[in-house]
This record gives C-alpha cells, sequence and structure tokens, in this order.
C-alpha cells in the first residue's frame, strides 16, 4: 500500500513552496535465511556448520515485512527568460525486516 500527499503554496510573485508526505507499507516480503550457514569458531567449515552432510541449505520465508515514510519539501523560484532556482530537502525512513535477515545471513559468510 502507499499513499501520498502534497501541498503547494504560492508565497509571492514567482515564489512557491511545496511540502509532501509519501508512505508505503511492504507485508509478506520473501526472504532468504541461510540453514547451514557455518558458525564464526575457529576449526574448518564442516566442523563449524550444523548440517556438514547436505552443503548450503536456504529457506525461504515470506514473513517479512517493511515501511517507508518520508517528508519532503521544495522552494522553487521562477525569474526572467526562464531561470529557475530550485532548494528541496527530503527526509526519509525505511524499515525492512526481510534485508535484515539477508544482512545476518550476509555476515556468516
Amino acid at each position: 500500500m502507499q499513499w501520498l500527499i502534497n501541498v503547494q503554496r504560492e508565497l509571492a510573485n514567482n515564489l512557491t513552496f511545496e511540502a509532501g508526505y509519501l508512505g508505503s507499507i511492504s507485508r509478506h516480503v520473501e526472504s532468504y535465511r541461510w540453514v547451514s550457514a557455518a558458525v564464526p569458531e575457529p576449526g574448518t567449515i564442516a566442523s563449524r556448520s550444523p548440517y556438514p552432510n547436505f552443503g548450503l541449505l536456504v529457506l525461504v520465508e515470506n514473513g517479512g515485512r517493511g515501511n517507508y515514510n518520508s517528508l519532503g519539501s521544495k522552494l522553487t523560484k521562477r525569474y526572467s527568460n526562464g531561470v529557475t532556482a530550485l532548494v528541496s530537502y527530503t527526509w526519509s525512513k525505511s524499515i525492512d525486516t526481510a534485508l535484515g535477515c539477508l544482512l545476518k545471513v550476509f555476515a556468516f559468510r
């Protein structure tokens, strides 16, 4: 699901300000978990792996979640002869549990 709302206001002649919010939610995001990843300890890879006889085992899950939120602002000044000055700023935050699983998996490689 996604949503967006923007508000624009003319502050003076040829000067406009715009602010907006953008958000999204993701559910049932596919993630991968390496079941047979070797534990980071001294010794051979086979001795550190929980299932050394099976090689690489990957579990595919669809229970991941994610959300994204951002607030953006923009100030635009129009000059003569088609010249425009634009200043903008965006603050955003993204949280994704599926990405956290991938980072955890790759830390053991």
